[in-house]
């Protein structure tokens, strides 16, 4: 041995030594406390899982490393006093690092550790603590308070102790106490060791019994969530004390998989669970390093209410970049960065959309694609039918206005429409269940190549193929007078149609427009189209040629087109099912995966605009394909427009329906009067389309004095008149959708019989069937039946929601959630409504007993923990206070008068009152609040000296009822009057100061604009619920005091009325 090498042996030896207070023996030494904390994680897990012996090592430095197999202290922290004991933070340390090793061994990454923002971030401020591993840490306090308090003279529960205290003071500057708390109780042995067995069981489902393989994009909830699951199974109670805001669908899929021991198949489904396909793809590059969503950012927060997102870009240490997001609508997002503390600048990329972010870019929103695709695609699920853990494997791709999945379902297609509606088409795969929201479908074979209106929210699927649309009353046998047939195409009477190709092989025809088309002007053409069956063959083709009207082109493929030149058109072509463009002999793929051959008819919209240079296809409304193309260069300023079709060794009945073609105002005044009669059928269903009945005569009037070669004013018109159907049409499918939707909801709450049934199951194959008129009247009468049963109904449930609401004030249960759900019930009984008006009113029956049930149960009251100010704010507000007075004090500063300034308080005293039936309960909070800074915004104030009956006011409003002493709010100087309870513009306010409403009264101080009285009274299900609150004193307003009034309450419903409501924290 080298002499260094033994001088290295003999420092450790010295240090080892000079830390051990006690002697060698197995019992008194570092290795024997380590086999003894080591048995005390034992007995209090209740036994240990998968082999777990780890090794101890005292090591030279500060070092901290613990693994499942090894933990490493560091030999520094024995040698200083640590809550009064010496080297008590390296006893600690052992106790720490053995639970966590423990927790390794059945599970790795529990939740609490590595960057949790539910664990150690406060959403509001940002400000994180990610140096402790909370769940591990609380663990080792407990044991070490309980079972293991003194070892050989150590004093560990005093090292605990003072642990607990480091770690609370941070947490609590966090507003993340409530965490601490929640570990506290069911950190016991009864509840801990179920909780380690069953994770176990849970993790051994999942590969290498990692949990951190669940992809933790959104602060970490699936871990949390499995935990939460595990916790409800042993005491429901303390998962109803859950102090983690976890996505109802995660903490849904957790109990459901929890419960059976599938961690694999959890794995998989919490993959696809949570909104994020709109920032899927953006990323952020700083100094040539690329970061990603689940590769660097982490989605912090998603607000599925408003759609909203908070990103953070995690350094290593701490989120040195966030991001607040919200998705406007299908192709866009507004991006505002609210946090940037990187050196260098940095590019975020939406999609290819590159924005430069520095420290400068915190506040500024910028507006963006989409990184990704729509909002609503997350909720589409798609499983083989019978097997809802096998997953179809797919890629999304974006195609003109449409999403098309490619992969298992076979091209599927997605396209957005308005009213948060979808058109679905199912193309070459069958046997899966789709399912879009609360829609759902198993697809067969005879679906394949239809379309679809989905309704995700409303659950509603209806047929949209086979909609009836209105055509011209001229399409008969000798409305073809103006077309020319050529090879194998023919007019046939009984059908109204030209057959393009006899359901024959080899064959070819084509039809053409006599009247040729200026190309220098706009071009509109519309008609139906029929293709056979998918599979058969070949093909139609649109559009324009200059060779004549006597060609006709090649059989197959060529679909009676090829070999025609100069010509420009589409080929629709159903064997290669695909959209190709036709050039003079070449045909160029479009789009893939399509294919409108379906028995069904399909509407046609064709076009040409000059002035962009645009030649384009819509199909059913919806399926749109376009090419930017000079024609006048390819085929000169005029051409003959027309259609033709192929067969070859396979074969299809081809034929089209001319509707429209833009140069005829005769045709468009037939259609003109066919959309009118469609419009009062839809209406005598019960749809409104006044409004479009009156667009219809503006269209028609606009027609009068137009000459008929003014094609550009005819094919303007003749777009506005296809809108109006389409509208019609969207409407009176919305209609059923919504009855579908409120005869679902009915049914769930057992509002049924079998006259309903039947009803609700005819209109439902209606739907999918495409008869909209036969779905309108069975879901009509369905839903008819199901409100006259609410309406018996209700008011019994209201009643028994009045004798629950006694019950929830004697034991302490929140009630201030019910009065905006109190509103929707009213409203929805005004409309007519009753079903709408019992499903809510179930709800809150059912979540009230649920509530008061276990309020009975608990045996010791919830406290009120007051947040002591925060030391920096005050120091900010000092700050503030001397650059004011410096400000003001300056020769040099501009003078700006504001009703309020620095230093400015008001005391209050606000006196509240619930009572029904018996139960009573009544009180009164004073506190004082104070101006700490003004701008040219508005002030901010800090609520101090708060003191009164706290419990009581939480215990009426739950959440909503926390006043709090050190928290601030800003506000604006443009308050209206009675839209907040501190402070209203003065400029805005009458003479004498006074507002009110049916149900409150305000005052204010007509020169600072501070309020000076309020009160106001509710009857909330039977509960009477007032407010009042007393201006005491104050050094800005004249006089000081007045005789009533303050602050609103939560009671009352107007706007911000209520302290609690002004307090409430927005998460953006």
């Amino acid at each position: 041995m080298t002499t260094r090498k033994r001088a290295s042996v003999l420092l450790v030896m010295m240090l080892f030594l000079a830390i051990v207070p006690y002697k060698a023996s197995a019992g008194n030494s570092i290795q024997g406390y380590f086999t003894t904390i080591k048995s005390t994680v034992k007995t209090f897990f209740g036994g240990d899982y998968n082999g777990w012996n780890p090794q101890l090592k005292i090591v030279p430095g500060s070092e901290v490393r613990i693994s499942r197999d090894e933990i490493r202290v560091g030999a520094d922290f024995f040698k200083e006093e640590y809550s009064g004991v010496k080297g008590g933070k390296g006893y600690y340390l052992i106790a720490y690092g053995t639970v966590k090793s423990y927790l390794d061994s059945i599970a790795t990454n529990w939740p609490g550790d590595d960057r949790s923002p539910l664990w150690h971030m406060n959403i509001q401020t940002y400000d994180s603590d990610y140096s402790t591993d909370l769940f591990s840490e609380i663990l080792a306090i407990e044991i070490l308070r309980t079972l293991l308090p003194e070892y050989n003279g150590v004093d560990l529960k005093a090292v605990a102790n003072g642990r607990f205290e480091d770690i609370n003071s941070k947490y609590s500057t966090l507003g993340k106490s409530d965490v601490m708390k929640w570990i506290q109780k069911i950190s016991n042995p009864q509840v801990m060791q179920v909780i380690a067995r069953r994770m176990n069981d849970f993790a051994g489902g999942i590969p290498n019994r990692n949990l951190s393989t669940i992809p933790d994009i959104y602060g970490a909830p699936y871990r949390t969530a499995v935990l939460v699951a595990l916790v409800e199974e042993v005491d429901p109670q303390l998962s109803e004390e859950v102090p983690f805001d976890i996505p109802g669908e995660i903490l849904e899929l957790a109990r459901v998989y929890v419960g059976q021991n599938r961690g694999w198949d959890y794995l998989n489904r919490a993959t696809m669970a949570l909104p994020i396909l709109p920032i899927k793809h953006l990323s952020i590059t700083i100094l040539g390093t690329n970061y990603t969503i689940g590769n660097g950012i982490d989605v912090l927060m998603i607000d599925t209410t408003n759609r909203e997102y908070l990103l953070g870009l995690w350094n290593g240490t701490d989120y040195s970049v966030i991001l607040k997001i919200k998705y406007l609508n299908a192709t866009n997002l507004a991006i505002t960065p609210v946090k940037y503390a990187e050196r260098a600048g940095a590019i975020l990329h939406a999609g290819e959309y590159p924005v430069t972010l520095t420290p400068s870019s915190i506040g500024r929103t910028i507006k963006t694609p989409l990184a990704g695709f729509p909002w609503e695609l997350s909720e589409v699920v798609m499983y083989w039918t019978g097997n809802p853990t096998s997953y179809l494997n797919y890629n999304i791709k974006k195609e003109g206005n449409s999403y098309v999945y490619e992969g298992d379902p076979g091209g599927l297609r997605i396209t957005p429409l308005a009213e948060g509606s979808f058109l679905v088409t199912f193309t070459n795969r069958d046997g899966f269940t789709f399912i879009f929201g609360n829609a759902a479908i198993n697809v067969t074979g005879d679906m394949k190549g239809k379309t679809y209106l989905v309704y995700p929210r409303e659950g509603a699927i209806i047929q949209w193929n086979s909609i009836q649309m209105p055509t011209t009353a001229l399409i008969s046998a000798n409305s073809f007078d103006n077309w020319h047939v050529v090879g194998n195409a023919y007019v046939d009477p009984t059908i109204n149609a030209i057959v393009l190709t006899p359901d024959q092989g080899y064959k070819a025809g084509a039809t053409w427009y006599l009247i040729p088309v200026d190309l220098t002007m706009t071009f509109q053409a519309r008609a139906k189209f029929y293709s056979g069956r998918c599979g058969g063959g070949d093909g139609i083709w649109v559009g324009f040629q200059n060779a004549g009207t006597n060609v006709v082109g090649g059989t197959g493929s060529g679909v009676g087109i090829s070999g025609i030149w100069p010509a420009v058109g589409f080929r629709i072509w159903e064997i290669g099912r695909s959209v190709d463009l036709y050039l003079n002999g070449n045909f160029q793929e479009i789009t893939s995966g399509v294919c409108f051959a379906d028995e069904k008819e399909h509407d046609m919209l064709f076009y040409w605009d000059p002035d962009t240079e645009t030649l384009g296809i819509k199909i059913d409304n919806t399926y749109e394909y376009t090419k930017n193309i000079d024609l006048i260069s390819e085929l000169g300023q005029t051409a003959y427009f027309g259609f033709t079709g192929g067969t070859g060794g396979a074969r299809n009945l081809h034929y089209v329906k001319p509707i429209f073609v833009g140069v005829s105002l005769e045709d468009l005044k037939d259609l003109i009067e066919s959309t009118r009669e469609f419009l009062q059928n839809v209406s005598s269903l019960g749809v409104d389309v006044s409004d479009l009945m009156t667009t219809l005569s503006s269209a028609e009037e606009s027609l009068q004095g137009v000459d008929p070669s003014d094609t550009r004013t005819i094919s303007k018109i003749s777009k506005e008149v296809a809108g109006i159907q389409t509208e019609a049409i969207t409407r009176l499918a919305n209609k059923v959708a919504d009855l579908y939707y409120k005869v679902s909801l009915a049914r769930s709450v057992g509002l049924s019989d079998i006259s309903l049934d039947v009803n609700f199951e005819s209109g439902k194959n209606s739907m999918i069937s495409g008869d909209l008129t036969n779905a309108l009247k069975y879901l009509n009468d369905a839903f008819n039946e199901a409100n006259s049963m609410a309406k018996e109904s209700l008011d019994e449930i209201e009643q028994n929601i009045t004798s629950l609401m006694s019950e929830a004030i004697k034991y302490g249960v929140a009630i201030g959630d019910l009065k905006d759900r109190q509103k929707i019930i009213e409203a929805s009984k005004s409309q007519g409504d009753y079903v709408s008006a019992y499903v809510e009113a179930m709800k809150i029956y059912k979540q009230l007993s649920k509530k008061v049930e276990i309020a009975k149960q608990k045996t010791t009251e919830q406290t009120t923990t007051t947040q002591s100010n925060n030391k920096t704010l005050e120091q900010k507000t000092e700050e503030t206070t001397t650059t004011q007075r410096t400000s003001e004090s300056s020769p040099e500063s501009a003078t700006t008068e504001y009703p309020l300034k620095v230093g400015d308080w008001a005391k209050y005293k606000l006196k509240f009152e619930a009572s029904g039936d018996n139960e009573k309960i009544s009180g009164s909070i004073e506190y004082k609040v104070v101006v700490i800074n003004v701008d040219d915004q508005g002030f901010t104030i800090r609520f101090e000296d708060v003191k009164g009956d706290l419990d009581k006011y939480k215990k009426l409003w739950g959440d909503e009822g926390k006043i709090k002493e050190g928290d601030t709010l800003t506000i604006p100087w443009d308050v209206e009057p009675g839209d907040n309870n501190i402070y209203a513009d003065p400029k805005k306010l009458p003479e004498d100061g006074k507002v009110k409403n049916m149900i409150e009264t305000w005052e204010y101080d007509t020169r600072t604009g501070l309020l000076k009285s309020y009160k106001g009274s509710v009857d909330l299900f039977g509960v009477k619920i007032s407010e009042e609150i007393h201006l005491e004193s104050s050094n800005a307003v004249k006089g000081g005091s007045s005789g009533s009034g303050g602050i609103c309450g939560p009671a009352m419903f107007i706007t911000l009325a209520l302290v609690p409501l002004i307090l409430r924290k927005k998460r953006f």
